[in-house]
């Protein structure tokens, strides 16, 4: 099986000897997915990275991309580092309502 520009393969850790496909694409991918990025992130910048990788889940709707920012604050909340606190605030700013006080109330559950 010959490797594409757009795959690479790499033998499966699973014992079995098989070969399990990677795309390039997700690599790249995971970068944009930590959720400090998608904060920083306008929401162009979501519409045009993220979303076309996810259509399936509904979150490709232009409608829904304020939910992104919302899961990346619950994202930093349940696992909330001092890093975070940045990300966090940057949410009191959005141009969505809904992430402003989704943040807010963030804020003053963690008290930052």
């Amino acid at each position: 099986m010959a490797a594409t520009p757009a795959k690479m393969y790499a033998r499966s850790t699973k014992g079995n000897g098989g070969v399990v496909v990677i795309s390039r694409g997700l690599r790249e991918l995971a970068e944009h997915m930590r959720p400090e990025k998608i904060m920083a992130m306008s929401y162009d910048e979501i519409a045009k990275i993220l979303t076309p990788q996810f259509f399936y889940i509904g979150l490709s709707n232009i409608n829904n991309l304020w939910k992104w920012k919302i899961n990346a604050l619950t994202v930093m909340m349940n696992d909330f580092k001092e890093g975070y606190v940045a990300p966090i605030k940057s949410g009191l700013g959005d141009t969505d309502k809904r992430v402003r006080k989704f943040a807010k109330k963030i804020c003053s559950k963690l008290r930052i």
